[in-house]
């Protein structure tokens, strides 16, 4: 978790939001910890895992490449909130 967090402060100096997108329930739930906005990727078994790990929206692939970056914008993890990356100092 360490590593994610120094790097969305690295990426927070240049960007204004960050996101995870991730095929795993370990993706969605280091998301939920960090505070970023989730967009899953997978169908049938593995999309019924990540949304019940609270996923709230999950694509089936990334064919579309204008999807995802759309889907963050609606993306949440867990009970309906979203979080903005939160500009952070690395750990020096």
């Amino acid at each position: 978790m360490e590593i994610l967090g120094l790097a969305a402060g690295r990426a927070a100096a240049r960007h204004a939001r960050v996101g995870s997108v991730g095929d795993g329930v370990w993706d969605v739930q280091a998301a939920r910890q960090l505070g970023w906005p989730f967009l899953g990727i997978g169908s049938g078994a593995r999309a019924e895992k990540l949304r019940a790990a609270g996923a709230t929206l999950v694509l089936p692939d990334l064919t579309d490449t204008a999807s995802p970056a759309a889907a963050l914008d609606t993306a949440t993890v867990g009970s309906g909130w979203i979080s903005r990356c939160i500009p952070m100092s690395p750990a020096g």
